[in-house]
């Protein structure tokens, strides 16, 4: 009786499963449109949840470690060791972010000002350029001709495209406004959460243990430790990488007397932050910019920020970011399309560590599950070359046979069978 429910449980739920994959699969529209309405009102919680872990890292470290004699010194600051911990963590990130911007901001300032400075020249250059190729070539003549019979349409195109410039900047407004008040609500609930994190853990756990078996309830708990490591080492480590490397663009660039360097450093630092892929997309904007004062200052920037990706891919990434990921270059790459595509730029951030959550539990319930059937797949073959020994040679005489290690499959002499007699 109770394995014809069991069964008729699983028919029941594999129906479900397939009526509610028909209906997505028939209305993806509506469902993307539903998500991303969603999105855009849970957006400023899940950019809370990305500042708490950010925040997180540095409060651990002042309550844990550097502070830790202090709080027991005194009940008072025992049980206060929180709250002083993130407001010495509020006011530590606040500084070094104001000290950055007091850095950078001028200098960036100063480079857009040379670039604005420099397109004007650089325009007249175009101009002179097309203007040689028009004559040489005779293109006015024709070129004025099409001029003259759509006037009328570019006038129209025209208007339409002024009409359009007054509700676009108008948005625009809108926008900055929605993410400055987003902003100012996410930071106040990474706050809250970061406070009452003891708290909100010991809730979650409770619901966790009452609503399910707890077989199942280890399991969720063993998986949201693993969330929790995965997105915390990621996260630190690619905010530290990417410091790193603004740092040494603009220490080599400044070296090297590159042009632009504080506005091409701050450039590669921010999109350092998409795992892998990063710096690759900020060289594509430096060297256009770069490209602005001559050929040759862009192709030498193009080969030093290739030997820096290198020198980062071989050097500094392993070290400060590690394995904490653990996928393929395969799989980041779709990872960080799927992610930038659905979520934008903060998809592409958060999608390799969603990802690789996913695929880590996918690996440990594939294992489990072979292990319960007893099946064994032999593992891939080390690509390692293989070290040589150092042991000296065996000087035996080629004749002579090597003599056997392996005990067990010696067969026994005649001396051996009487001693065991």
């Amino acid at each position: 009786m109770d394995s014809n429910r069991s069964q008729l449980k699983k028919w029941i739920l594999l129906i479900t499963y397939a009526i509610v994959l028909f209906l997505t699969l028939s209305n993806l529209d509506r469902v993307a449109g539903v998500l991303g309405y969603v999105y855009r009102i849970v957006s400023p919680v899940i950019t809370g949840i990305f500042i708490a872990y950010v925040l997180n890292i540095p409060m651990k470290l002042i309550e844990n470690k550097l502070l830790a004699k202090v709080w027991d010194k005194s009940p008072v600051l025992y049980r206060m060791k929180r709250g002083l911990s993130l407001v010495l963590t509020l006011l530590f990130v606040g500084g070094l972010l104001v000290g950055l911007l007091w850095f950078i901001i001028p200098q960036v300032t100063g480079s857009v000002t040379k670039l604005g400075a420099s397109l004007p020249g650089f325009f007249d250059n175009v101009t002179e350029y097309v203007n040689k190729l028009t004559t040489e070539y005779d293109f006015a003549s024709d070129i004025w001709k099409k001029v003259g019979e759509n006037w009328k349409e570019i006038m129209s195109q025209l208007t339409q495209f002024l009409s359009n410039v007054v509700p676009y900047l108008f948005n625009f407004t809108i926008g900055v406004t929605t993410s400055v008040i987003n902003f100012v609500l996410s930071l106040t609930i990474s706050i809250y959460l970061l406070f009452s994190k003891d708290k909100l853990i010991h809730i979650l756990k409770r619901i966790n243990y009452a609503f399910i078996k707890t077989e199942y309830a280890d399991r969720i708990m063993r998986a949201s430790s693993k969330a929790n490591k995965t997105f915390s080492r990621f996260i630190g480590g690619q905010l530290t990488e990417a410091l790193i490397l603004g740092t040494l663009c603009f220490i080599g660039m400044t070296i090297f007397r590159m042009p632009y360097a504080p506005l091409v450093s701050v450039i590669i630092g921010v999109t350092a932050l998409i795992p892998y892929l990063g710096a690759y997309i900020g060289t594509i904007p430096s060297i256009l910019i770069i490209l602005t004062t001559g050929l040759m200052p862009a192709i030498g920037f193009l080969v030093f920020i290739l030997l820096l990706q290198q020198f980062d891919g071989n050097v500094i990434y392993p070290r400060v970011v590690g394995n904490s990921i653990g996928l393929g270059g395969l799989w980041v790459l779709l990872a960080i399309m799927i992610g930038g595509s659905v979520f934008g730029f903060m998809g592409m951030l958060l999608g390799v560590p969603v990802f690789a959550l996913i695929y880590g539990l996918c690996r440990l319930i594939v294992n489990n599950r072979l292990k319960k059937k007893g099946i064994v797949i032999e593992p891939l073959p080390s690509l390692k070359k293989p070290i040589k020994s150092r042991c000296k040679k065996d000087r035996r005489p080629p004749d002579d046979p090597p003599a056997s290690t392996d005990s067990f499959t010696t067969e026994p002499t005649a001396d051996q069978d009487t001693i065991q007699k």
